[in-house]
């Protein structure tokens, strides 16, 4: 079992990013919005071997990974690491 993280991105930034050393991330995830509301957006469990085999995430040298989440105005969340180069976050949720 991994420990879960809580990130909370910020609805007035289009990308949030961290470096991560677990193989599966488990993310409660949630979002500050303009108004200073925190909102809930689900909990996520990433395989971070098999995404980085895709493309979706960096495995770096050290053996950590860096994961990238970006959004449009919002909504529309992304998991990717380069422009153009990204997949839907909402098949990963688990809750």
């Amino acid at each position: 079992m991994t420990k879960a993280r809580n990130w909370t991105l910020r609805e007035d930034r289009a990308d949030y990013f961290s470096i991560v050393d677990e193989a599966v991330l488990t993310l409660n995830l949630g979002i500050r919005r303009r108004s200073g509301a925190v909102e809930h957006l689900g909990k996520y469990r990433l395989d971070l071997r098999d995404l980085s085999a895709r493309g979706f995430v960096n495995h770096r040298d050290d053996g950590e990974f860096t994961v990238q989440i970006n959004h449009a105005n919002g909504r529309d969340f992304t998991l990717g690491t380069r422009q153009g180069v990204a997949t839907p976050l909402a098949p990963f949720r688990v809750a």
